[in-house]
């Protein structure tokens, strides 16, 4: 059975990676927009 300190750190493991997804493909999408608004 694995111990609660390490399913914890799983967990919070998985939700740091899915957020920095997110901020990447935010921040990216962000660049495209203002691309679009300077041409």
């Amino acid at each position: 059975m694995i111990s609660m300190g390490v399913k914890l750190f799983t967990v919070l493991l998985y939700i740091y990676m899915v957020y920095n997804v997110i901020i990447y493909i935010y921040g990216n999408y962000c660049q495209v927009i203002f691309y679009y608004m300077l041409i």
